[in-house]
């Protein structure tokens, strides 16, 4: 079959365009492409040069109507089972934090700790540890909806040593009761490039977490005081997140003092 030459460079002229267009539009779509990798490089380059910049601290976090009571025993001998009730000096409570320095006169002594839980009428097993020879520091113990423990401003202990006797040095009890939910937070930027700006905080309770929006710029050099309503007289954690990505945890309360 014969095929004319002039017939043959017009089918050649025809499909040059076409390749042409193709050539360029993938030329155009790899430089797109390529494009969008870098920015997004260069973004997140720039953010992580940006968040190095970052330095936030949360100065305190507390709720802002809060009573805190402590008391303390000391030298409580334990002979296999030994009770104890230690006056709060109030009538209600949201929560009870425990702890417990002891130590045992031989050997390694198991230990188990209760609450009288007043509403049900029982002991409650709160703890279970090996005590030493050495004084050793146990807990921090804590307990919410504590009010069922206090009877008359005060709450019972119950310690079994198992197979052996030990020394408390000393039991310390914090209580707090809260009359309204808002916490108060500080927060410093120690950062003299650039503010940080917040844009969310989550609050931890025992029973759920969750987390609100929120804006609040933090400038150099001061504390920027903020409240907030936590809906919980149980929050024992905050976080606060920044626009760029940074975490910074805080606990309100457990610090044994």
């Amino acid at each position: 079959m014969h095929v004319s030459k002039r017939r043959l460079l017009g089918s050649r002229c025809e499909a040059e365009p076409i390749g042409l267009a193709i050539a360029i539009l993938a030329i155009i779509l790899l430089a797109y492409v390529y494009r969008s990798i870098f920015e997004g490089f260069y973004e997140s380059m720039m953010r992580r040069m940006w968040m190095l910049g970052e330095s936030l601290a949360v100065e305190y976090a507390y709720y802002v109507d809060e009573e805190r009571y402590v008391s303390e025993i000391q030298n409580l001998a334990v002979d296999r089972e030994a009770t104890c009730r230690v006056d709060l000096g109030v009538e209600s409570i949201h929560t009870l934090e425990i702890d417990v320095t002891a130590r045992s006169i031989a050997d390694y002594v198991r230990v188990r700790v209760y609450l009288y839980d007043y509403s049900g009428g029982v002991w409650v097993s709160i703890s279970e540890f090996t005590v030493g020879s050495h004084p050793k520091l146990y807990g921090l113990f804590r307990f919410y909806d504590a009010s069922r423990y206090l009877s008359d401003g005060t709450i019972d202990m119950r310690f079994e040593a198992v197979d052996g006797t030990i020394h408390v040095d000393r039991i310390a009890v914090r209580s707090y009761l809260r009359r309204s939910n808002i916490v108060r937070i500080g927060l410093r930027c120690s950062s003299q490039s650039r503010s940080v700006t917040i844009s969310r905080i989550w609050l931890y309770d025992p029973y759920k977490v969750w987390s609100m929006d929120c804006r609040y710029v933090v400038l150099y050099g001061s504390v920027t005081d903020i409240q907030v309503d936590a809906e919980s007289p149980y929050v024992y954690m905050v976080k606060i997140v920044t626009e760029d990505g940074g975490v910074y945890p805080a606990y309100l309360w457990g610090d044994g003092g």
